[in-house]
């Protein structure tokens, strides 16, 4: 008989602490004396003492299989031992067989409530968000910074430029539904932490204060991990603003016809020529990117094309 699983401080400690790594997409490191219950919580946040057997398992589909996917749908989480003197090839390959089939569980899951597919158009999957690796001492240099690169390469930032009205917001929106990722506005950051509408700002203090606001917002967006940012179109006109755009995000300028960019609600749109606009910041959202992508189609082809350059 399994001995019931006693919730303790150290427990709770765990979770918070496991609930802030995931929560920040960052790496944790979980260090205590031995005997405190460090694995045992990690198991029990992964629910993997009911998953490992059934996942080891693999075989034909049963009646039983609706728990196990609920169970890997709520966890999203890969509790991993390595072997002593681990190889880090052999790392690699366990840990992508892992993921994949709490993933293919947790999409199973999904589907069965009806909910929108979860493999993007290049096949990419992000249903686990956490890796739990217990006995970490024994990864090599070199396993680790596989570990590291791979974590660097999921958990960047998506950040959008461009003119006002080319399609940023939208853009991020399907973004951070295609990819399970959090969507952030710096615009929206400005208006919640002014209390004011844009217009209002530039009305109350003109477009200084807004830029200096805008900064403060990007200084704090910019050091979130995994999520798609959609920034203002003057993003770029500061010089300060561009380490803080690339504090941890790859850049992406979104290109619309000049003809289809709307102008309601955005005041240096309203009050300027849209030509000598474009012309003055073309160098600098230019400089700011790291790729350009052509908006003028649907929404699905520009994801489809941010997305074409990340695989």
């Amino acid at each position: 008989m399994n001995q019931a699983f006693i919730v303790t401080k150290e427990h709770r400690r765990f979770t918070e602490f496991a609930n802030a790594v995931r929560k920040e997409k960052t790496i944790g490191i979980c260090h205590g004396d031995a005997g405190v219950g460090k694995t045992n919580s990690a198991r029990r946040y992964a629910n993997w003492d009911a998953l490992e057997s059934y996942i080891n398992a693999w075989g034909p589909r049963g009646e039983h299989d609706a728990k196990y996917y609920a169970l890997a749908n709520r966890s999203r989480t890969v509790f991993y031992t390595p072997e002593v003197l681990c190889r880090p090839k052999d790392l690699m390959h366990d840990i992508d067989r892992w993921q994949a089939k709490v993933e293919i569980c947790a999409d199973e899951h999904l589907r069965s409530r009806e909910t929108e597919p979860t493999t993007t158009a290049i096949g990419m999957s992000h249903l686990v968000d956490l890796l739990i690796i217990d006995e970490a001492e024994r990864l090599t240099p070199t396993a680790l910074e596989l570990l590291r690169d791979r974590h660097d390469r999921d958990h960047l930032s998506m950040i959008l430029i461009g003119m006002p009205g080319s399609g940023k917001s939208t853009i991020a929106a399907l973004l951070a539904e295609r990819l399970h990722r959090p969507v952030l506005d710096s615009d929206a950051q400005v208006v919640e932490t002014a209390g004011m509408s844009i217009p209002d700002i530039f009305a109350a203090g003109g477009e200084n204060a807004f830029r200096a606001r805008e900064t403060a917002a990007l200084a704090e967006l910019g050091k979130r991990s995994g999520a798609v940012l959609a920034t203002g179109g003057g993003s770029i006109c500061r010089e300060e603003n561009y380490p803080l755009l690339h504090q941890n995000g790859t850049i992406f300028w979104l290109q619309r016809d000049l003809a289809l960019l709307p102008k309601d609600g955005r005041p240096i749109s309203q009050r300027s020529d849209l030509t000598a606009l474009y012309a003055q910041r073309a160098p600098l959202y230019a400089r700011f990117a790291d790729a350009v992508i052509d908006n003028n189609g649907t929404p699905e082809e520009t994801v489809r094309k941010i997305l074409e350059v990340l695989a």
